[in-house]
């Protein structure tokens, strides 16, 4: 009898362990992964056909080599504030660009290819965008307060999709 309860207690503590414990893997494959709690990746997580999830939050890149369907919000977090000065060359890293100046100012954008811009003047000053070698815009800018434009980056050039005159 004392034998069963032993073997019975260690096949239960590995039960335990396999079922309770976190799982750990580096460069392992998974058919599949079915969780009710969080997934955390401290480098890559591919996934090659299908994830469905509640919440997504990333940190850092995320490819997604062919659809994207969003069934809630797209929340972007906005980056800090670009503050210009009389006139400059704004070379936007993020999506989102916040701008202001403390006077009136004017910037020549530098876009990075294929990626778009969104630059919104969340400032009280004007600060215009002048068609140039570098911005294709319809005609010069008068960005006041609220107002917004987004560019899409051709080669070294921003390209105008749309303006919002607020």
């Amino acid at each position: 009898m004392r034998q069963r309860l032993i073997t019975f207690g260690v096949f239960a503590l590995l039960l335990a362990l396999v079922v309770i414990a976190p799982v750990s893997a580096d460069n392992s494959v998974f058919d599949a992964i079915v969780t009710i709690g969080d997934i955390t990746s401290g480098d890559d997580l591919t996934v090659t056909d299908q994830a469905v999830t509640a919440d997504l939050t990333t940190t850092d890149d995320a490819t997604v080599g062919d659809d994207l369907t969003i069934t809630g919000d797209l929340i972007v977090t906005p980056p800090v504030r670009w503050s210009l000065s009389a006139t400059q060359t704004l070379t936007p890293v993020t999506s989102n660009v916040p701008i202001s100046s403390s006077a009136a100012a004017g910037f020549l954008p530098v876009c990075a290819a294929g990626k778009i811009f969104h630059i919104h003047n969340v400032g009280a000053q004007n600060i215009i965008i002048t068609d140039s070698t570098t911005s294709k815009i319809a005609s010069t800018f008068t960005m006041g307060n609220s107002d917004s434009i987004t560019l899409l980056g051709v080669g070294s050039n921003c390209v105008e999709l749309a303006r919002a005159n607020n």
